[in-house]
């Protein structure tokens, strides 16, 4: 004969819920640590992706300043290289010799001016007249 747990009807329905509770929480708890897992993988994959991210921005901002002075990379074309380079020379110089224009021209407009006044001051001290 098996041997068995006299239980009241009572005790058994609340046991048969409990179970049935339990079980529910573990289908639960089973789905949260599977969404566990997924976002811990995305978050690696993420991590991995934003590292590729900042290596190819610290790239690209070494590419523009490169770019921006003028300095080649080893390895590159020496010839390249120096006609950057003289491009740039020429381009500073370019720009200081248009300043230095713009400068003579306005010299040269206040000299006129001031010929023109003395040209003036002749010509009425020629003629005889005083101003």
């Amino acid at each position: 004969m098996g041997k068995y747990i006299p239980v009241e009807p009572e005790k058994w329905a609340e046991m048969v819920k409990a179970l049935a509770l339990v079980k529910e929480m573990d289908k639960t708890i089973n789905a949260s640590q599977a969404e566990c897992r997924r976002l811990k993988e995305k978050s690696e994959c993420q991590a991995e992706c934003l590292e590729a991210f900042d290596k190819e921005n610290a790239r690209l901002k070494a590419e523009v300043e490169r770019l921006n002075t003028g300095i080649q990379p080893e390895g590159s074309n020496d010839a390249v290289g120096r006609a950057v380079n003289v491009l740039l020379e020429k381009e500073k110089e370019i720009a200081r010799l248009k300043a230095e224009v713009e400068h003579l021209q306005s010299e040269n407009l206040l000299v006129r001016e001031e010929a023109d006044r003395y040209c003036r001051l002749w010509q009425e001290a020629k003629e005889g007249k005083q101003s």
